[in-house]
């Protein structure tokens, strides 16, 4: 009965609309992936779709506000929200270059002496989990976060702004710091990646605790207190200025992130013009924001923004599968990760996402039926007792 309660609250204070930008964040990834070499449309997913998640994993750190937590506690909490799925992943690589050896993705190459650096990285570019690498990221990430907002409390103000800003030359520079580590040229398990990823985290901090100053009652300006009653009252206004607000963040993106930029990647520590990177993260990431808001209503977002570890995980394989079927059937030549974005891509991004969510369906099906069995097994445990 207290489970369930506990469940029914975490269930009543979830945040919405991030369960929604999860939704079209998870589609990016998906669109992203596709269309990886084709720079005009990959210059634009990436130059937000990973900063996104991590500044939503902010967002969420400032709701919770759980710097009150021991280093015990918090570790114990995103091992098993990131190490666990990570090391699923891993297992699951090594089926499927087993089960399944399709190309350059099997056993021999796996633990070929080329991997070494695949292995020293952790990132699984031999199987079709690679996208694993976020959970790792986001391990460190949180975990640095974490580790500075303690140290906000035994220093003062400017030499906490002094150690974030060192933290983002840091980031920033990390490929060039890094580099003269030998044959690896980075940190090991993609420390290095998850700098720049803290820096994204601080900045959906900072933005969540804007937003929350915002539409408190600490806000005392009378024309903001107008423009807050009136998007608290009308979800119809809320999903004009929403939508409103993401186009024009989207041409922002193009101009600060497409216009100028090259080849742009967090997992690489390629940032190209770092200022920009770093602009087009935060637009980007704010765009997609808005989106969601205009798209609060929407139950089926909802669901995917909440089962985005299970897509995220098994949509390489799936978009795989679907790609050599076309090929196969229409005597097609398309190439996963070379695509141009057009009705074809289109299509096989949403049967990719729609087959990917079948699959968190079966999966979250699964776990209730354990769940269920588990608590039976101990109620009759306890009745015999």
């Amino acid at each position: 009965m207290e489970g369930t309660e506990k469940d029914n609250k975490n269930k009543s204070e979830r945040m919405h609309y991030v369960d929604i930008a999860k939704a079209i964040g998870i589609y990016f990834v998906i669109l992203g992936h596709l269309v990886i070499f084709n720079y005009k449309e990959f210059r634009f997913i990436f130059a937000f779709h990973m900063p996104l998640f991590f500044m939503l994993s902010g967002i969420i750190l400032w709701k919770k506000r759980d710097q009150n937590d021991s280093l015990k506690q918090f570790l114990k909490r995103i091992i098993k929200h990131y190490l666990f799925p990570y090391f699923l992943a891993l297992l699951l690589s090594f089926l499927q270059c087993y089960l399944l050896p399709i190309g350059s993705r099997n056993l021999e190459i796996m633990f070929s002496a080329d991997n070494i650096k695949n292995w020293y990285e952790g990132y699984f570019i031999f199987s079709y989990f690679s996208s694993s690498w976020f959970l790792l990221c986001m391990f460190w990430a949180q975990l640095f976060f974490f580790l500075l907002r303690k140290i906000k409390r035994k220093t003062n103000s400017v030499v906490y702004v002094l150690i974030w800003i060192t933290w983002g030359a840091v980031a920033i520079f990390a490929k060039d710091i890094f580099s003269p580590i030998p044959y690896f040229n980075r940190m090991p398990l993609l420390i290095d990646t998850s700098f720049m990823a803290t820096v994204f985290i601080g900045i959906g901090f900072l933005f969540q605790k804007g937003v929350d100053y915002f539409f408190s009652d600490r806000n005392d300006i009378q024309f903001i207190k107008n423009i807050r009653e009136h998007l608290e009252s009308s979800f119809f206004l809320r999903m004009i200025v929403g939508g409103l607000v993401a186009v024009l963040c989207g041409i922002l993106v193009y101009f600060v992130s497409c216009k100028g930029q090259t080849y742009v990647n967090m997992l690489d520590l390629e940032y190209a013009k770092p200022f920009r990177y770093l602009l087009g993260g935060f637009i980007g990431s704010v765009m997609v924001i808005c989106l969601a808001v205009a798209l609060e209503n929407v139950a089926v977002l909802r669901f995917i923004g909440q089962n985005t570890l299970v897509i995220l995980l098994v949509h390489e394989v799936i978009y795989s599968v679907v790609i050599s079927l076309i090929n196969r059937f229409w005597n097609l030549r398309l190439n996963a990760m070379g695509m141009r974005f057009d009705y074809i891509c289109f299509l096989i991004s949403i049967i990719t996402m729609f087959l990917s969510v079948c699959i968190s369906m079966l999966v979250n099906a699964i776990k209730k039926k354990l769940i269920k069995q588990l608590e039976s097994r101990t109620s009759n445990k306890y009745e015999k007792n």
